[in-house]
């Protein structure tokens, strides 16, 4: 399958980073290869891409064709489609062309007059991307829709709630697929499990604070994901004894709490919990940790494969790394 993605702009590296964390996860990719890549753009072949998971892309398709001659791409679509279908054109640049999507319509009509233009109730929304001398397109994929699950809509927030759309793309970095249990000892109000048991995942949670963990269950509830109440608790995420358990950590490490409010307090857990997490993590698998910025802290055994910044606000930004226990 090729497959186009125009990526998110809400970040320089992460959205690229989360679709090659997708395509790892599924041993069925070990053929994957490159067609083309150019600022936001990325196509791809690859024999499984769920884009059903996918967060950081604006506009997601399995990918017909690209070219400099619309005529060439009009045609390449009419060989693949079948039925009903509309056109709706993108632009990635500054150059703008509103009379595009009639034009390239009648182009497709014209090479397969079997097609039919149907604005509603269509069987393919072929999209066009183009700039002033280029034209990508592709038959188009849904987006997840990400408002349901924003913090203020949540029966359960806190302050500095992490957005679910970051919350996914973490998850998609630890290259894990259906199955796999999933671990964030540090939930807080749970938006990473959240969007880890929407993808199919086996979660397990644990926090310090009753009051963060009853929050957590609501929102797993509200959200209807399964977990085993079991597999939520209480505790101290140091002390934490399965060995070469899970299949992923991924976590929002604790920086605001009153108990550790210097970065040398808070090296000290962060370097404390790397050994835990070691530990905790199978072979080959990986740590996808969040902590602030400027605080350092020792990977322990753990190789650094990714890093990335996120800024939430003038006062924080979050470090993300990517941890691979070999």
């Amino acid at each position: 399958m090729n497959i186009l993605l125009y990526l998110s702009g809400d970040n320089i590296t992460l959205p690229k980073a989360e679709a090659n964390g997708l395509i790892e996860s599924y041993t069925e990719n070990k053929n994957f290869s490159k067609i083309y890549e150019k600022g936001r753009l990325y196509i791809f072949s690859c024999e499984k891409f769920p884009f059903e998971r996918m967060s950081m892309a604006k506009i997601m398709c399995e990918f017909i064709a690209h070219g400099e001659n619309l005529e060439d791409v009009a045609k390449k679509v009419a060989a693949r489609i079948s039925g009903t279908f509309r056109v709706t054109s993108y632009a990635i640049g500054n150059f703008k062309d509103p009379a595009l999507e009639q034009r390239f319509g009648e182009m497709i009509k014209k090479h397969n007059e079997k097609l039919t233009v149907k604005l509603k109730n269509y069987e393919n929304e072929v999209m066009c991307l183009y700039s002033e001398n280029s034209y990508v397109s592709g038959i188009n994929k849904n987006r997840e829709n990400f408002i349901q699950r924003m913090p203020l809509n949540r029966p359960f927030t806190v302050p500095v709630t992490m957005h679910p759309k970051l919350a996914r793309t973490l998850v998609n970095l630890a290259r894990v697929k259906e199955g796999a249990q999933i671990l964030d000892p540090f939930c807080g109000s749970g938006a990473i499990l959240v969007e880890a048991g929407l993808m199919g995942m086996k979660i397990f949670g644990k926090d310090i604070s009753e009051y963060m963990i009853k929050g957590c269950i609501k929102n797993l509830d509200f959200y209807g994901v399964h977990y085993g109440a079991e597999n939520l608790k209480v505790g101290d995420a140091l002390k934490m004894k399965k060995k070469d358990f899970f299949d992923a950590i991924v976590t929002d490490l604790p920086y605001g709490r009153s108990s550790f409010t210097t970065n040398k307090n808070l090296t000290q857990l962060y370097d404390k919990f790397m050994i835990t997490a070691y530990n905790l993590l199978k072979e080959g698998k990986f740590a996808i940790i969040v902590s602030k910025d400027g605080v350092d802290y020792d990977f322990y055994k753990f190789k650094l494969v990714e890093e990335h910044m996120v800024r939430v606000h003038s006062g924080l930004t979050r470090r993300i790394c990517v941890l691979k226990k070999e």
